[in-house]
């Protein structure tokens, strides 16, 4: 598996474990290395803690034969750039990225979308922002090149492409000039507010949920790489977006007239509200980072995100709003 020379300097970076092939969580190899024959030998790993990933020689002789062999992926740090097309990608459209000059290219798990690994194109640099977000995904999820991510090789290999279109720099400039930088409200889990100690939480908590969040998974129509809708990314920025508009607006009710609340204490509001709303998954535990390299948690940097965002567009783009008298 994963016999092709592309591999062979990859294969001698401690950057390799396998993922789960139902929910895709990325497994702490040196924790199953050191408890393995236990109960606990089975946890997922953290998001950019290499510590729990090993070489791909390690992940052979810790599970041999394993079919799904989970690398971390950092753009800034590779030849290449990895392109993944989403099952849900139109036929002509696949077909068309399958004419790029991709030097290996598989079949994902699902057998029905693809991994392409591609050289990697001069004008990468050209595009600082895009160089520190996840991924750089097209607008309607048909496919995505990857940043900084865990990718899942299956050596499920398609063979080389025999007509080449080279349009490698226009798709990377068509997804990286839309990355802009992100404002980020600057904390970690241990800084958030304790609720309790922000005035009128729970009246703003009540108010907020008078009208809870009605849309659905399959209003965003998310579907994992068997074609099953799932509670995805988008759905839940968008119940975290939503909640993030009526804190925001709740807080500024004139009965509250007499606080003027924190960024802090509108996302720790906010990250309370999701944490009863949302149901768990294990990606919420993933690590991710600020931006000022500080580490959070997944749904503390998404709401965190999300906030940041409505912050922005009151403040910037209403400037003079006054509090509100309605609820």
């Amino acid at each position: 598996m994963l016999n092709e020379p592309i591999f062979d300097k990859m294969k001698d970076k401690s950057l390799w474990t396998i993922s789960s092939v139902t929910t895709k969580m990325p497994l702490d190899l040196q924790w199953f290395i050191a408890h393995q024959n236990q109960p606990e030998c089975i946890r997922g790993a953290k998001y950019q803690d290499h510590r729990s990933l090993g070489t791909y020689e390690e992940l052979q002789n810790a599970i041999p034969g394993h079919g799904n062999a989970t690398y971390y992926y950092n753009m800034n740090d590779e030849d290449y750039i990895l392109l993944d097309i989403e099952p849900k990608c139109p036929e002509h459209i696949r077909n068309h990225l399958l004419q790029l000059p991709y030097i290996y290219g598989e079949r994902s798990m699902s057998g029905k979308g693809y991994h392409l690994l591609l050289p990697k194109t001069k004008n990468v640099k050209d595009y600082p922002d895009a160089l520190l977000k996840v991924q750089l995904q097209e607008e309607h999820g048909y496919y995505e090149i990857l940043v900084n991510h865990y990718a899942t090789f299956t050596g499920d290999n398609i063979p080389l492409p025999t007509r080449i279109h080279d349009f490698s720099e226009a798709l990377y400039k068509s997804l990286a000039e839309k990355a802009i930088a992100s404002k980020s409200i600057k904390l970690m889990d241990s800084e958030l507010t304790d609720i309790d100690n922000i005035p009128y939480s729970s009246e703003i908590i009540e108010l907020t949920l008078r009208k809870p969040f009605e849309k659905t998974p399959e209003d965003y129509n998310e579907v994992d790489d068997y074609g099953r809708i799932k509670k995805g990314n988008k759905f839940e920025f968008g119940m975290m977006s939503y909640y993030a508009h009526r804190i925001y607006q709740r807080s500024n009710l004139d009965m509250f007239k007499h606080h003027s609340y924190t960024d802090q204490e509108l996302l720790s509001l906010l990250y309370h509200i999701i944490q009863e709303e949302l149901e768990p998954r294990p990606k919420h535990n993933e690590i991710r980072h600020d931006s000022n390299g500080e580490p959070i948690s997944f749904l503390l940097w998404r709401c965190n995100t999300a906030m940041s965002q409505v912050i922005d567009y009151y403040k910037n783009q209403h400037p003079h709003k006054k509090k509100s008298k309605h609820k």
